[in-house]
């Protein structure tokens, strides 16, 4: 098999559910809990400071289970990098 070089590095990706998610980044960054900022904030932490690379022929997939709350996908702070 030949050696095939990383396509898509994901550094530090962190998604938080709820209205005030730079709130609750701020309470993660001061080492909170998903748990405390659950229940002090309301706001679901669902990723935090994750970090993956992928091949150029590998194939991810992203799957998200229901919850019982509203939820926005424009409040991500991901660095994506495509490596040459």
């Amino acid at each position: 098999m030949a050696h095939q070089m990383e396509k898509i590095r994901v550094v530090n990706l962190t998604k938080i559910f709820g209205p005030h998610p730079e709130r609750a980044m701020i309470l993660l960054s001061q080492g909170k809990s998903k748990e405390e900022i659950f229940n002090q904030m309301g706001h679901a932490v669902a990723l935090a400071n994750v970090s993956f690379s992928m091949l150029a022929d590998e194939i991810l997939v992203v799957q998200r289970l229901a919850l019982n709350f509203w939820i926005t996908f424009d409040h991500s702070y991901p660095f994506v990098q495509e490596v040459a």
